[in-house]
């Protein structure tokens, strides 16, 4: 399992940085052919999972050892080993009290195997603070994804690849610019206000204007794509490097700077997910011990939105956005899934995971649409995309900090470390008899050390995990 999740990302990471140099050295289907091998190596570790569940589960079927309920692990969680029976077994009092807890346990979990069956249904039981972070997953991944899909185009149009001053122009606008087809004596570009050279290293080479190029007027080549060039006004969207032409013949200069900005570019895109291959382990281990759960929420888009208005606003060099915007994700990813699990209870995880994944993948889908509108809208990645994803940085850092205040509200619970967390239940009277049942026989002189010490280790009541001197979030239904 953590070698799929390793192939993920360094899939993402691959996907990035290596195809363009892959494309350039040994053209285009070396590229995608490397994908399915990752691709390969992902199902592989996939199949190897399921393997070794379905032989675990037959093991247990030929033991004929069943997987206890939830509630059983609760049991012992409250009530020891036994109920620490043999531990107290002098002492009368203490044996009825666990021999009560035993018993109401495993009548208590019989009924609940009884009547409780998730489904869909348990959409209705879910509470205001799982969907207000549910929502949080649209922004969460929303600056993932469908940012990587445009990362591209804005690393090449804002830093590597910049469209050239109108001032520069070619000596010979109607001629190409360099390799076989280019004048005898070159084709330079030249600004002509100050008379120097243009443009510089960071931006694209001088097109054309126009061209005219035929079988007549020109010795032709037969890995040429076209039987003509001829172009009235040339844009860059003309421009097919993959077509000898273009890539050897006319404008290699321009080809050529293409592919090196395209490299450059994907090494930089590659950085958050690089991150998010080696973070998340060590941030999940710092959060179960420490814990601050909500408070790392908040400090990953703060971090995102940071790296998407320097982006948007400023021309300086991407390296350090990309590393706050690699770590605010690798924080996000990594925290909001066990935070949702602590709201909701374990009949309901897969229901819950369902719903997030559903998120996800919403603003995956939706996401790019509104920046190819924006794109469109302009025919540039700047400043309105990037815009765009500082704003959905924002809502994703005003939700979280409102989640934030609900849970301060209810006593800072998430924020807890793991093993003082509370879990989210619908406690019934039961429970609560239970507890004033076990309280009676136990509150005499005999008994009284016996149930402070369980009460001090923080030990539950329930069989739905629930601690007595902590808050649950009901009231936020």
């Amino acid at each position: 399992a953590i070698f799929r999740s390793f192939c993920v990302r360094f899939g993402s990471v691959f996907a990035d940085s290596l195809p363009p140099r892959l494309a350039d050295l040994f053209g285009l289907p070396a590229a995608i052919y490397s994908g399915v091998v990752v691709s390969a190596a992902i199902l592989l570790s996939s199949l190897c999972v399921a393997y070794i569940e379905i032989g675990y589960e037959k093991e247990l079927h030929i033991r004929k050892v069943e997987l206890q309920p939830n509630n059983t692990f609760h049991k012992e969680a409250i009530l020891g080993d036994q109920c620490h029976r043999d531990q107290y077994s002098n002492d009368s009092n203490f044996s009825t009290f666990t021999t009560r807890c035993t018993d109401s346990f495993e009548s208590e979990g019989e009924s609940l195997q009884e009547k409780t069956v998730p489904g869909l249904g348990g959409v209705v039981h879910l509470n205001m603070l799982f969907w207000l972070l549910a929502i949080t997953t649209l922004s969460g991944f929303g600056a993932v994804y469908p940012f990587n899909i445009v990362a591209s185009g804005i690393l090449m149009e804002r830093n590597y690849f910049r469209k050239p001053p109108s001032a520069c122009q070619l000596l010979f606008p109607n001629q190409c610019t360099s390799g076989l087809l280019e004048p005898l004596t070159g084709n330079p570009s030249f600004d002509h206000i100050t008379g120097g050279q243009c443009p510089g290293s960071s931006y694209a080479p001088i097109l054309p204007s126009s061209l005219h190029i035929t079988t007549g007027n020109t010795q032709w080549d037969t890995e040429w794509k076209s039987d003509e060039y001829v172009f009235d006004s040339l844009k860059a969207s003309d421009i097919n490097c993959v077509d000898s032409f273009w890539a050897d013949a006319c404008t290699r200069n321009y080809c050529e700077r293409k592919n090196e900005a395209s490299e450059k570019a994907g090494v930089i895109m590659s950085l958050p997910f690089l991150l998010g291959a080696f973070c998340p382990p060590l941030i999940g281990a710092l959060c179960d011990k420490y814990g601050y759960r909500l408070m790392l929420i908040v400090i990953s888009f703060v971090l995102t939105l940071g790296a998407q208005s320097f982006l948007a606003l400023d021309q300086g060099p991407p390296l350090i956005p990309f590393l706050a915007q690699g770590v605010g994700s690798s924080i996000f990813g990594c925290i909001i899934w066990p935070t949702v699990a602590f709201t909701v209870d374990t009949q309901y995880l897969g229901l819950t995971n369902g719903i997030l994944l559903c998120m996800m993948n919403m603003s995956i889908s939706f996401y790019p649409m509104v920046t190819a509108a924006l794109y469109n809208a302009r025919n540039s990645f700047l400043p309105d995309v990037e815009i765009f994803f500082a704003a959905n940085g924002m809502f994703g850092l005003v939700l979280s900090l409102y989640i934030l205040y609900l849970d301060y509200k209810t006593g800072s619970n998430l924020n807890q470390p793991a093993h003082a967390i509370v879990v989210q239940t619908d406690n019934n009277n039961d429970d609560e008899s239970l507890l004033s049942e076990v309280t009676e026989s136990v509150l005499n002189d005999e008994g009284l050390h016996e149930l402070s010490l369980l009460l001090e280790t923080d030990m539950v009541v329930s069989s739905k995990v629930t601690c007595i001197q902590k808050p649950r979030y009901g009231s936020l239904n």
